[in-house]
C-alpha cells in the first residue's frame, strides 16, 4: 500500500474519492485517488503455475454410472481460474467502494475481458462505474494511469451502455448503424 502525491497539472480529486480498477486476463491492481493522493492499494495476480500443479485432473459425471476423466491443465481448469480471478476482483471492488465510500469507479481492461469483469461485479459496484477504458494497463505506474485517465476522458463520452448489443450498434460508425438498424 503506497501513497503517492499526485502532481498539480494532473485533477487533484479534492472533492470525489476515484477508484481506479485496472486488471488484465490473471492480474489486478486497485488505486484510490482523493485529495491530491493516489494510494496503490492492493494488487491481485494468479498464476497457473502458482495456483495449481503442472497437471490437474478434471472429472465429469455423465448420466448413468459412467464418468469420464481427463489430466490437462487447459480447458477447464484454465476456466475455472480465470472466474476465481473475476470472484475476488468483484469482491475486492465491492470492499473497497462501500468500505472507502468511492464516489465515482473506472474500469481499465483488454477488451476480451471487459465484459467479463463488468458481469461479475456487483449491481452497487456496477452503478459507480463511470467509464471503461479498453488496453492492458497492469504494468503501468499509478500517475501513468492518471494521465491516461486524463487523456482519454477528454476524448472519451461518458457512456455506460446498457447491454452489449446497444454497445455494439453506438461503437459503429454512423453508415454502419444505418445498415443495422435496417435489418
Amino acid at each position: 500500500m503506497k501513497d503517492m502525491k499526485i502532481p498539480t497539472p494532473i485533477n487533484q480529486f479534492e472533492e470525489k474519492s476515484v477508484l481506479f480498477i485496472i486488471t488484465g486476463d490473471y492480474e489486478g491492481r486497485f488505486l484510490i485517488a482523493h485529495k491530491g493522493t493516489i494510494k496503490d492499494k492492493l494488487g491481485l495476480k494468479f498464476s497457473m503455475r502458482e495456483e495449481g500443479k503442472e497437471k490437474q485432473a478434471y472429472v465429469h459425471s455423465n448420466p448413468g454410472p459412467e464418468k469420464a476423466g481427463a489430466m490437462s491443465h487447459y480447458g477447464k481448469y484454465r476456466e475455472d481460474l480465470k472466474l476465481k480471478f473475476y470472484k475476488s476482483i468483484r469482491d475486492k471492488a465491492y470492499d473497497l467502494s462501500f468500505n472507502g465510500k468511492i464516489d465515482e469507479i473506472y474500469l481499465f481492461s483488454p477488451k476480451q475481458t471487459m465484459h467479463r469483469i463488468y458481469g461479475k461485479l456487483k449491481k452497487e459496484t456496477r452503478d459507480k462505474i463511470k467509464n471503461k477504458f479498453y488496453g492492458e494497463y497492469t504494468k503501468h505506474s499509478p500517475l501513468e494511469i492518471l494521465k491516461i485517465w486524463e487523456k482519454e476522458k477528454k476524448s472519451t463520452p461518458e457512456r455506460i451502455y446498457k447491454n452489449k448489443e446497444e454497445e455494439k450498434i453506438l461503437t459503429k460508425s454512423p453508415l454502419q448503424r444505418k445498415r443495422i438498424i435496417k435489418k
